[in-house]
């Protein structure tokens, strides 16, 4: 199975490449082990599904199968600071979330360190915040305009429960956290 590593830009080199990218803006990447990115598609099978991973080894793009040829493309990447691998399968589920990523062998699952796991429940929790807050304001103007229902002034109490919760929670703790319901 192919595995070409780390292409990045060049400027074209011989008279052909600087005529495509006078004409046609034509763009060119090299791997780490010089190879050509264009002559490098030519070496993938037809039959592997292909990925493209970052320097992380996290998946950034999957070959869907070609409704036309039946086989799997490669040419619709271009792996500018990225690598470009083949492999016969991927596991269920597998992405370009960034929840899953290449070993060099096989695509697995991330596992998230310490501190991206405690970034993560920072920015669930700000966007948590957020939403509550949205909330909060439209149910507390219909209660200053006098427009709101006996059900709109419960819902009010309930958000603004969930906002105070949702404050005291520390994302230093991920991925321990036990976060409160959202009101319905």
């Amino acid at each position: 199975m192919k595995n070409i590593k780390n292409f990045t830009l060049i400027e074209p080199e011989t008279a052909d490449q600087k005529s495509l990218a006078a004409s046609h803006g034509v763009l060119f990447l090299r791997s780490e082990s010089g190879d050509d990115w264009y002559e490098c598609q030519k070496k993938f099978r037809n039959d592997t599904i292909k990925i493209m991973y970052d320097n992380n080894g996290i998946i950034r793009s999957i070959t869907n199968k070609s409704n036309t040829e039946g086989h799997y493309d490669v040419s619709g990447f271009f792996p500018e600071n990225m690598s470009v691998a083949e492999t016969d399968q991927l596991p269920e589920g597998a992405d370009i979330d960034g929840r899953w990523f290449f070993d060099g062998i096989q695509v697995k699952p991330r596992e998230y360190s310490s501190a991206e796991l405690q970034q993560q429940a920072m920015n669930k929790k700000q966007d948590l915040m957020k939403q509550a807050t949205l909330q909060i304001a439209t149910l507390a103007d219909a209660i200053e305009l006098g427009m709101a229902s006996d059900e709109e002034q419960r819902r009010l109490t309930d958000w603004k429960t969930y906002r105070v919760l949702l404050s005291r929670l520390d994302p230093g703790t991920a991925p321990d956290i036990d976060w409160p319901q959202s009101p319905q």
